[in-house]
């Protein structure tokens, strides 16, 4: 062996000798991380463009840097979203970092991101400091800006927010950078603890009751995610297909002798029935738009997410595509199945193809009935599945 590897190897095997673990749980899974004792960390929120690129400087050439190394092959390993590596190290740092105050925790948190070549800026005014994020996807709430043509989310949306702030710089991969990709068609190879809850619908004197089952920690990392401009990644979203066993076999017992028609209006009434309604602001601090396993979760569901979870229902159990309709002068989601072009009576026909309504939130409403006159079907928008 060459004398230098040899001592390459030895310097090596002695600082992982050194090296302290430190675990954490995140979404059921045990994140290991072998790293130096992590050095205590200053930086005020009235911080300077010049102190900053010092403590940028300082946090590159710490334990901190490796720490950040190892949690990003880790989270290669976990399929992990861009939001989620976003989550993973906010937790790392807020559970490593005791001691330090906020602008410290958010500083080392940009620093992580920017590291990944994730596009995130950090700024401040006096005694405020924040992250934001460019994303593929689009928010539609909290505080925004516009910054070379990209525009920038806080990662606080129901935070307060001062009337200015200065953006701070620094040179991490400054001019090689990519917007956050919220992919959820991925499942995160996340800690599973299985749930479940009875779906009762009560329809002519017979009583309906349906299992259900969820991943409390994937519904965990879902609800985690920021709160998403209503749009097909609702509707093309991931499931877990073995959890809906129990689902499938109930199904198939109550619509075996149903057509194809007779099985849409029962699972429109399922919907309507089975999954309590209630609208965020009557119960939450802001909107939520649901996935179709955080609606199986919820107690209750509002118009979007009952329009998302019947289509999904009907595209499971019928082989049946449909869209949401978006009416923003009504405030109100509902959606349309497509029909076969030699369909007799149909609501309206959208790029050559013909669609009936449905409105999972109004209950005994049958397909193609609905409040809406022509005029509010022409004037919502409508969203496809990605």
């Amino acid at each position: 062996m060459k004398r230098g590897f040899a001592i390459l190897i030895a310097v090596m095997l002695l600082n992982l000798a050194d090296a302290k673990p430190y675990f954490m749980s995140f979404y059921g899974l045990n994140l290991n991380i072998n790293v130096d004792d992590l050095p205590l960390m200053k930086l005020s929120t009235e911080v300077s463009q010049v102190e900053f690129n010092d403590f940028v400087l300082v946090v590159r050439n710490s334990p901190w840097d490796v720490a950040f190394d190892q949690l990003s092959a880790q989270a290669d390993e976990i399929l992990l979203d861009d939001f989620g590596r976003f989550n993973m190290y906010k937790k790392f740092v807020i559970g490593q970092g005791k001691g330090m105050n906020t602008a410290v925790i958010k500083g080392l948190v940009y620093v992580a991101l920017r590291k990944d070549k994730l596009d995130a800026k950090l700024a401040n005014n006096l005694s405020f400091m924040e992250i934001y994020i460019a994303m593929n996807a689009i928010s539609d709430e909290g505080y925004s800006f516009l910054r070379d043509g990209k525009v920038y989310y806080s990662t606080n949306p129901t935070g307060g927010h001062p009337a200015q702030i200065q953006v701070l710089f620094d040179s991490i991969n400054d001019n090689n950078v990519r917007k956050f990709d919220l992919n959820l068609k991925v499942i995160p190879k996340l800690g599973d603890k299985t749930k479940s809850r009875n779906l009762i619908y009560l329809s002519k004197n017979r009583v309906y009751k349906a299992n259900v089952k969820y991943n409390e920690y994937y519904v965990n990392y879902l609800n985690d995610m920021p709160n998403l401009e209503l749009g097909g990644q609702l509707l093309s979203a991931a499931v877990q297909n073995h959890m809906y066993k129990d689902l499938d076999d109930s199904i198939e017992v109550w619509t075996k002798t149903m057509n194809g028609t007779q099985k849409q209006n029962f699972l429109l009434s399922f919907v309507q029935f089975a999954f309590p309604y209630k609208a965020d602001f009557d119960y939450r601090l802001r909107e939520k738009r649901n996935t179709v396993v955080q609606s199986l979760a919820d107690e209750f569901i509002d118009c979007e997410d009952k329009a998302v979870i019947f289509l999904f229902l009907v595209r499971r159990y019928t082989n049946t595509e449909g869209v949401l309709l978006f009416n923003k002068k009504e405030k109100h989601v509902n959606c349309a199945l497509e029909l076969p072009i030699n369909a007799a009576s149909y609501s309206f026909k959208y790029q050559g193809k013909k669609y009936t309504m449905a409105e999972p939130s109004f209950q005994g409403y049958k397909l193609s009935e609905t409040d809406y006159n022509g005029s509010q079907i022409l004037e919502s928008k409508v969203i496809f599945k990605e």
